[in-house]
Formats: structure tokens, sequence, C-alpha cells
């Protein structure tokens, strides 16, 4: 038979206040009669000198229980409970990983052409976030929010999302909608509020001619620009059935070219800075892809 032994720790961690308070019955009657006895002895005996001496040991005595109750019974218990407080935050941030790495296979396991695209985007997306200098807080809020950036997609008809040739204008819209569906998804979530952002604004234009808001500049949320570029990365460098991909070069010509148009002039200097390390991501595909095809604009505009 074993034993739980955090369970021990936690019921003798229990049981220590009610001896404490049991030391404290002791010491403070004595205390009090020490301070009593000096202030007689004062009277009494006419000398201050024992007086003070007894009241100062009692003015110690009452220090000394005061930091053992405050230790033993309000601190001691409360570093137990901080404690089990830090293993559960643990846990739960383990399993909300988790849950988001199965929530980023499940949505693009729905677009064959599409499989590991949110992940990859986490990826370049981190890339570029490293090479700006952003904080360790904003590489996670920025990696959180690419896993489910095109959650919205589960809103999309299968007949759209999987279509094998071009989309039509009026499938374009309902694709141009996963967005706003992703947010209203997540939105009442207690999430980062920059996630959402990420989630709604991940297609605006540096000249305002994304959606879904059609946002201009520096209106659009901040880390939603970086994503911007790092979604078309994967998305130019993607095999899709009506072309073929991009080598990594082309997509770089054309992410710069779009520095003031597509992208935020700054974030395409960024992504300068993090040519190499973008580039070793695309591993063995770099090389093997094919050249700019002539309905370029098109493919640039593309929903995914």
């Amino acid at each position: 038979m074993t034993t739980d032994t955090h369970s021990l720790d936690r019921t003798s961690e229990a049981r220590r206040p009610a001896s404490d308070l049991a030391s404290a019955r002791v010491i403070l009657p004595f205390a009090l009669l020490s301070l009593g006895l000096g202030v007689l002895a004062g009277r009494v005996g006419g000398g201050i000198a024992p007086a003070l001496l007894l009241a100062l040991a009692a003015a110690v005595a009452g220090v000394m229980l005061a930091g053992l109750i405050v230790t033993r019974v309000i601190t001691r218990p409360l570093l137990v409970q901080l404690r089990d407080l830090k293993d559960k935050t643990t846990r739960l941030e383990a399993s909300t990983e988790a849950t988001l790495l199965t929530l980023a296979s499940a949505i693009d396991a729905r677009d064959r052409y599409t499989h590991g695209h949110s992940v990859r985007v986490a990826a370049y997306s981190e890339k570029l976030a490293l090479a700006a200098g952003l904080s360790p807080g904003d590489l996670d809020i920025v990696r959180r929010a690419c896993l489910v950036h095109d959650i919205g997609k589960i809103g999309v008809p299968d007949v759209i999302l999987s279509k094998p040739g071009r989309l039509t204008p009026e499938e374009v819209y309902v694709m141009q909608d996963h967005p706003v569906i992703g947010y209203e998804m997540l939105r009442n979530l207690p999430w980062e509020p920059r996630v959402l952002e990420i989630v709604r604004h991940h297609h605006e234009r540096w000249d305002g001619r994304g959606y879904p808001d059609r946002l201009k500049a520096e209106a659009i949320p901040f880390l939603a620009r970086l994503v911007a570029v790092a979604d078309t990365l994967d998305a130019m460098t993607c095999h899709r059935p009506y072309r073929p991909a991009f080598a990594f070069s082309a997509a770089e010509a054309e992410i710069i070219d779009g520095a003031g148009s597509q992208f935020e002039p700054a974030m395409v200097e960024t992504f300068k800075k993090a040519r190499q390390e973008l580039e070793a991501l695309l591993g063995n595909r770099a090389g093997q892809l094919s050249t700019i095809p002539a309905d370029l604009e098109a493919v640039l505009e593309s929903p995914d």
C-alpha cells in the first residue's frame, strides 16, 4: 500500500495551527504575568529598574508570540496554498497548450492543401517576433494566436474550403468571413485581447484594402501586422491545385515589393532581418519550388 506524501504534508500543515495556538495559550499568560509583576515590583519596591526589566521581558515575549502566530498560523498555510496553486497553474497551462495544438490540427485537417499551415505560421511569426525584439510574453501571445488564427474556417462550407480550383467572387466573399467567425467563436474566452486581435485582423492590409474591417496603417494591431507577413509567406510557399508553390526567393521578393501596400514597411524590414531563419524553416522545400506565377496579384489577395 502506497502513501500519498503530499497529502500527509498537507495534513501535518493543517494540524500545526492547533499546536501553535496551544503554545500561544501558554506564552500569553506568562507575558501578561511578567508585565503585571513588573508593575507591582515598581510600586512596592519603589525601584523602577526591576519593573522595566520585567516589562521588557514581557514585551520580548509578546513579540515572539506575534512572530510565532504570523509564521505558523498564517504564513505557513498560505505558502502551502500558493504551492498548490502553482502546481494547478502549471497543469492548466500544459492542458491549454495541448488543446491549442489539437485545435490547430483539426482546423488544418479540413483543408488538405493547407495541412500544417497554423503551426508553420506560428513558427514564422516567432522568428519575426524575435527579430522585432518582442518580449517572451508577446511571443507567447503570437504563437497562441497563430495556432487558432484560422479557426473561423470551421464556419466555411467544405465545398468552398476544399474546392480544387479557384474560388468565384461569391465564394471568396464567404471565405473572407472566416476572421470574423473565428473572433466571435473566441471572444468570450478569458484570453489576452491581443490574441483575438490577431485572429480578426491578420488579413488586413497596410493600404486599407484588406478584410474584414478594412483597417489602414497603424489602425491595424501591431501583432496582426506581423502575423500577416508570416501568413502570406506560408500561403505563397505552399502548393495549391491552381498554382505551384513559390520558391522562398520569389516569396521574399513579393513581400519586399508589398511594403507600403500590403505590409507595413517597418515589418518588411523585420522580415529582411529574419530572412535566414525563415528560409531555414522551409527546409528541403527551398530551392525546389517554382518561380512567380502569372496571376501573382490573385495569389497575394487569396483568403488562404
